[in-house]
């Protein structure tokens, strides 16, 4: 909330009305003795417009109570949380501060870890009130086991959930902890490599249109046939003919035998 509002003041307070340089806002929750949460801020400004300035931040506030915000805020502020903390990982002052945090807390330090483990997927309700509904998932602060999460969503709860009866499940952003495809599949496919990828390094994958994927051992596909995950999965990465329930990689163009490669039209997104 306090960057969103971060965000607000400086378009509205900085620029539109030309009213100070800089809004600082800053957000303080406690724990200890009691629960509390104090937000603070700060501009400077030429003393005349202090009143008119002040109100348009109340108005800012109020706003942000009563509607909440949008997804062009969210999107500014979560790839500005990512990319702080992607720097912030590298440095030993933010492990101490952290691990003290969590310490003086009494957390649990492997949620450091989970922090953002769900970000860019999905929440699905599963059972009960607002079944079928899916939410796309904004980020999350930690997971604890099966039960305890907290999440933020790009949008508001549409249905009410029950607690104890509604049941709700979680699917990670397809390209997270994305790995080598090997014999025995760990998880559904996203995208073909072009080219070698060296261990510790990023690379490219190809999701859609005609793209070159070895035939596994045993398989025989034809022309306009469905392909997939290979019965057998004999060779790393290969496919075969598509079998429902390890879903539909894309359509042969070019038949190759078994340990060749053939041309396949991807359809992975």
């Amino acid at each position: 909330m306090a960057q969103v509002l971060r965000i607000k003041l400086r378009e509205v307070v900085r620029e539109d009305r030309g009213g100070t340089y800089g809004v600082s806002v800053q957000a303080a929750p406690s724990h200890f003795p009691g629960e509390r949460y104090r937000l603070t801020v700060s501009f400077g400004s030429a003393p005349e417009r202090v009143p008119e300035l002040t109100a348009v931040v109340f108005e800012q506030l109020d706003s942000l109570k009563t509607f909440g915000t949008t997804l062009k805020y969210l999107t500014k502020v979560k790839e500005t949380q990512r990319r702080e903390r992607e720097t912030s990982l590298k440095e030993n002052s933010f492990w101490l501060s952290i691990l003290e945090t969590y310490d003086y807390h009494g957390e649990d330090f492997l949620d450091i870890l989970k922090y953002d483990e769900l970000v860019d997927g999905f929440l699905l309700v599963v059972s009960s009130t607002g079944l079928g509904h899916t939410y796309a998932i904004a980020g999350n602060k930690y997971i604890s086991g099966d039960t305890v999460v907290d999440i933020k969503l790009y949008e508001e709860i549409r249905v009410a959930t029950v607690a104890g009866s509604t049941v709700m499940s979680f699917v990670k952003n397809r390209w997270r902890d994305v790995i080598v495809c090997a014999s025995t599949p760990a998880g559904s496919l996203v995208g073909v490599s072009p080219h070698v990828i060296a261990v510790n390094y990023y690379g490219w994958l190809q999701t859609k249109g005609p793209c070159g994927v070895i035939v596994d051992t045993g398989e025989s596909i034809l022309i306009g046939c469905e392909v997939g995950m290979p019965t057998s999965s004999a060779v790393d990465g290969a496919c075969g003919v598509a079998h429902i329930a390890e879903g539909i990689w894309g359509k042969c163009l070019g038949v190759e035998a078994a340990a060749g490669t053939a041309l396949i039209d991807l359809a992975l997104e």
